[in-house]
């Protein structure tokens, strides 16, 4: 039997977490073309990201010719990246995008998923086995 587990939960809160961590500071002490570009940057990272969790949770299971799991990932990751893209074109059509601060904002989910393996996971590990 294969063992299907599940992606952690806790990264996707700890994702959320940081993305308001860092986008209220933004919004009350800097300019709002940087603010609008971490906020922009933060969303579409963690569209992404859920969307690549999705993909993949349906697409690794035994059911799944692995060829075609293999060229559904590339082709999803194909149109997110275009979709992705296409949004901070648009952006920048409209001069509201500051490219330093949409960088911090799609960097997020990395800086979250670093820090839940880091510090969260193993602050709630040995929480666990405290008690």
């Amino acid at each position: 039997m294969v063992n299907e587990r599940r992606p952690e939960p806790d990264i996707k809160k700890t994702a959320l977490a940081m993305y308001l961590l860092v986008l209220l500071p933004t919004y009350v002490w800097m300019e709002y073309a940087v603010a609008f570009s971490v906020a922009l940057g933060g969303a579409l990272a963690l569209v992404n990201l859920a969307l690549l969790e999705r993909w993949l949770a349906r697409l690794i299971s035994p059911t799944v010719d692995p060829a075609a799991a293999r060229g559904l990932v590339l082709f999803s990751f194909f149109l997110r990246f275009l979709a992705t893209g296409g949004v901070i074109l648009y952006f920048n059509s409209l001069k509201i995008v500051y490219f330093p601060a949409l960088a911090v904002g799609l960097s997020i989910p990395l800086a979250a998923i670093t820090a839940y393996f880091l510090m969260v996971r193993p602050v709630k590990e040995w929480y666990e086995g405290a008690y």
